[in-house]
């Protein structure tokens, strides 16, 4: 029964780090685009995401 547990635990936690990391990450692209006025992509692409990433951001951010 312990190691269920843990398991659940695990990805409970590490579901919370994701999205953490999504809340950031759509954070810092809005800060990018405001402060410097550049789009979506650029953005993106000065934060370092990887072009597979794209299209999930931009759907964050716009949405």
């Amino acid at each position: 029964m312990c190691n269920i547990s843990y398991g659940i635990e695990r990805r409970a936690l590490n579901k919370g780090k994701e999205e953490g990391r999504e809340e950031t990450l759509v954070g810092t692209l809005r800060n990018l685009m405001g402060n410097l006025g550049v789009g979506i992509d650029q953005a993106m692409k000065i934060a370092g995401l990887d072009e597979s990433e794209y299209p999930k951001y931009r759907r964050l951010v716009e949405g």
